[in-house]
């Protein structure tokens, strides 16, 4: 997230030149369980029914049915997740325009209020799943022959964030980590 004021100058003219361009609600979500915020701010991209006009896209998930039986037919296997990964995709510019939201520090009337951007990929957004593992296989794809066991953990047993393979030696699994965290650092 970044004012846009403090995007680079050619950014702030690709959005202040847009024909269309969306802004996204804000909503309140409570959870008094929580000790440290029982009540925070979300965006809300159907409050602005954005989801209606975005493409869904194809589903190129992973089934988690055959994701569980590969799973359990190794010897030694492994968990894994991607932490924070709709954070760590960044949008393209000519995503920003669509992706604004007002911003007030104090919510005080008479403080002025400033347009902010979302720069990495939001939760709620009907396409975000399809992007993000748009975005994971083509970061495979770049190590794709240098990686070749984390290319095929990526494609073929990732479910969104979440990965799940193994080997029948100890050694195998351990190549195939090693070019995991390889190609996510």
């Amino acid at each position: 997230m970044s004012p846009v004021s403090e995007l680079s100058p050619e950014l702030q003219k690709l959005i202040s030149d847009a024909t269309f361009v969306h802004y996204f609600c804000w909503r309140s979500v409570s959870n008094q369980n929580s000790l440290t915020t029982s009540t925070r701010m979300v965006a809300d991209p159907t409050i602005s029914h954005f989801n209606d006009v975005v493409a869904k896209g194809i589903n190129s998930l992973t089934s988690l049915y055959q994701l569980i039986l590969c799973w359990r037919s190794y010897l030694f296997a492994f968990c894994s997740d991607i932490s924070k990964m709709f954070n760590t995709l960044r949008l393209t510019p000519e995503m920003l325009r669509f992706s604004l939201y007002l911003f007030s520090e104090s919510l005080d009337p008479l403080e002025d209020i400033q347009v902010w951007a979302y720069t990495s990929l939001m939760y709620g957004i009907k396409s975000s799943s399809n992007l993000a593992t748009c975005g994971l296989k083509k970061t495979a794809d770049l190590k794709k022959d240098e990686c070749p066991l984390a290319h095929d953990v990526l494609y073929n047993k990732t479910y969104m964030d979440d990965s799940g393979a193994g080997a029948n030696t100890k050694d195998q699994l351990n190549k195939i980590v090693d070019e995991l965290l390889e190609v996510l650092p």
